[in-house]
């Protein structure tokens, strides 16, 4: 992952195209909801899983983050912010298939 990142840095930079990073977290990560359904969801096929991914940074959001200081990337994290909108009730996905709705489009355009 990191070689394929330094390649498309470098080629940017080569074209003078300025680059940032954007953290998208998966719903499990930001959403209580998401996370007691993924869970039970793992739990149901002997899968083992901990709320830690909720409460911390996984470690392909460490890496990716740690890459991005290394290689001056501007690096935005999405998870703080949408955490904090799940936490006073806003639902930012569709219930069919975890994909944003407009309200989680809108709190990521806030963002960036």
């Amino acid at each position: 992952m990191i070689k394929i990142l330094n390649w498309m840095i470098e080629f940017a930079r080569k074209k003078k195209i300025e680059v940032a990073v954007i953290y998208i977290p998966a719903p499990f990560q930001y959403d209580p909801e998401a996370m007691f359904r993924t869970i039970n969801n793992a739990r149901k096929f002997g899968m083992e899983c901990n709320s830690y991914w909720y409460n911390k940074k996984s470690k392909t959001q460490k890496r990716i983050e740690e890459w991005a200081q290394r290689a001056n990337v501007k690096y935005f994290d999405l998870t703080p912010f949408l955490k904090e909108e799940a936490a006073n009730g806003a639902h930012l996905m569709f219930k069919i298939d975890g994909r944003w709705n407009p309200l989680g489009h809108l709190v990521a355009a806030k963002v960036l």
